[in-house]
């Protein structure tokens, strides 16, 4: 019997879930992730530590699993939809921290766009204009830190929604993608286009290049090898 491994980053934990073909659970690792609020409507989490604790919660199911991790067949992510980061294509070192889908350190710069803008993006994107989508932290992240802005004079900036992050760092092939419902979420993802509105990018001042390949939540997410597997990242 094949087997599925389910990788759940949350705000609070990283989960992984060894399921057979009914549904059941098998085996499961759990490790716990860090909030920092550094001042008020602020929330970042450490990247690199989220990486590690994806990692180390599938070690742990895998061992958990035992002989049976050999069956295996493919693996699934599910991530904080609405959290973004900015990192390097060339290295995969993450440029910022991840800014929390709870940060509302843009709310002022967003109210101040509402009156003029404010219909034009709902249209686009679905949703209404808020600090708690992507699109303003990026900007931020463009004005404020210094390796973003140097690896956008590069040409090595890559940004874009969690789950492309984690799909970059956890494949074999540093598949470099974001799905709709993670592309959504950043509020420059365009609902009848299905694809990154040049509109919404001018609108936040972000420059075109830098964001994942929109591609459907299926599709062929590259190679996970962790914990002594090495397995198709499917969706």
């Amino acid at each position: 019997m094949s087997l599925i491994l389910a990788i759940d980053q949350g705000t609070h934990a990283s989960r992984a879930l060894a399921l057979d073909e009914t549904g059941g659970v098998l085996a499961s690792g759990v490790v716990d992730v860090g909030l920092v609020r550094p001042q008020e409507g602020w929330a970042e989490q450490d990247a690199e530590e989220i990486v590690a604790s994806v990692f180390g919660a599938v070690a742990q199911a895998l061992a958990e699993l035992g002989a049976r991790k050999a069956q295996v067949a493919c693996a699934g992510l599910s991530s904080q939809r609405a959290s973004c980061v900015c990192w390097d294509r060339g290295s995969g070192r993450a440029l910022s921290p991840v800014f929390s889908w709870q940060d509302r350190r843009a709310h002022a710069w967003i109210a101040s766009l509402e009156a003029v803008h404010g219909d034009a993006v709902h249209r686009k994107t679905g949703l209404y204009l808020s600090p708690h989508y992507g699109a303003s932290k990026l900007r931020w992240a463009l004005d404020h830190l210094p390796a973003v802005g140097a690896a956008r004079d590069a040409g090595t900036l890559a940004w874009g929604p969690m789950a492309s992050f984690l799909a970059f760092r956890l494949s074999k092939e540093r598949t470099f993608a974001a799905e709709p419902q993670c592309a959504a979420r950043t509020q420059l993802f365009g609902l009848r286009a299905r694809d990154w509105d040049p509109e919404l990018l001018a609108l936040f001042g972000l420059p075109a290049g830098f964001l994942p390949e929109s591609v459907p939540t299926i599709h062929a997410w590259g190679t996970l090898e962790a914990g002594g597997i090495s397995v198709p990242l499917t969706a």
